[in-house]
């Protein structure tokens, strides 16, 4: 069986046990997902501007489902405390992270629909590296918005306490 070393806990853990953990997982975290859409739709439908504060509240809520095991009303208020902390923070990282992310796949989009690319092979190039070049950057999105979770949470002892995090999991 093939086994992985964690770095923190320095014991190994097979794929197999990764798999099942995901997929007791996988049920609570969807439920935590459609809830936070539910909620930030409803903020769109009601106004933009509460639409777009239940976007910032609840970036990291995913993150607290499955990092932390917290479910449904526990993940999003976890998420919102960690926001609140550090609004300013989380805004600005994520406006950087979104426009870095995204930006080129938008630019090269925006280039394909004003006929830059005229031939079939350059359209074709041209979507194709678009969408690898998003889906790459897509991926370290993700992970910076983790690690800054993480670090939102460590530099605020306080939230670890209110929500019984353990000391391990940050």
């Amino acid at each position: 069986m093939l086994g992985l070393m964690t770095a923190e806990q320095g014991k190994s853990i097979s794929i197999s046990s990764t798999y099942r953990e995901a997929g007791h997982l996988f049920f609570p975290v969807l439920l935590v997902f459609i809830i936070m859409g539910l909620i930030i739709v409803e903020g769109f439908i009601l106004f933009i501007v509460p639409g777009i504060l239940f976007s910032i509240w609840y970036i990291f809520s995913l993150y607290a489902a499955v990092i932390h095991r917290k479910r449904k009303a526990e993940a999003l208020c976890l998420s919102k405390a960690v926001v609140r902390t550090s609004m300013g923070r989380v805004l600005s990282y994520t406006l950087l992270v979104g426009t870095i992310a995204y930006g080129p796949g938008i630019v090269i989009s925006t280039m394909i629909e004003k006929g830059v690319f005229d031939t079939l092979s350059g359209h074709l190039v041209a979507v194709i590296s678009s969408g690898l070049i998003t889906s790459i950057l897509a991926v370290w999105a993700t992970a910076f918005s983790l690690l800054l979770y993480l670090d939102l949470i460590k530099a605020n002892p306080e939230i670890s306490e209110c929500f019984c995090l353990k000391s391990n999991e940050t």
